[in-house]
């Protein structure tokens, strides 16, 4: 039986960097058109509505408006988790050249998804959920440095195995 590639064990595959950067990245647009979507409702909606809508509607706002924050959370949880598995995936240390140079593309097409987003962000109908979500424009505006964080944590899980462990 022949064996299929997404049936291989791919454990720590630099795949995995790359589809952790485009999933970052769809996670935020789909959010941005979901946010934008609900304030077009709010705004057409809310002055016909009953007071337990308006109700609900400002507690939506307010849970769109907290993930402002938590995608601090996700990208300090991602750094985190890489180093822990830098740490336990059993491989030699001399990896770390390996993922250095994987690291570095990564950098350079997350430049491309960086743009990709300030095309995205800057139209007329995202403008004003990109002003209203500050931490996650500033941090889409600068996702190379965010994945340069992710490649150092791993490099550094990587050779700090042997040190610690």
């Amino acid at each position: 039986m022949k064996r299929n590639f997404l049936h291989m064990n791919k454990r720590g595959s630099p795949l995995d960097l790359f589809w952790l950067m485009v999933g970052i990245l769809a996670f935020v647009f789909v959010f941005f058109v979901g946010y934008n979507i609900f304030q077009s409702y709010r705004d057409t909606a809310y002055a016909d509505s009953s007071d337990t809508a308006k109700e609900v509607m400002a507690s939506g706002d307010a849970s769109y408006q907290a993930f402002d924050n938590m995608f601090v959370i996700i990208i300090a949880g991602g750094i985190i988790s890489l180093f822990i598995s830098g740490l336990l995936i059993s491989t030699n240390s001399a990896f770390a050249i390996v993922f250095i140079i994987v690291g570095i593309f990564a950098i350079v097409i997350s430049g491309t998804l960086s743009n990709t987003y300030e095309q995205f962000s800057n139209t007329s109908e995202m403008s004003n959920t990109r002003d209203t979500m500050k931490i996650t424009n500033y941090s889409m505006l600068h996702y190379p440095v965010i994945i340069l964080l992710f490649v150092i944590a791993f490099v550094l899980g990587l050779y700090a195995k042997e040190r610690v462990l």
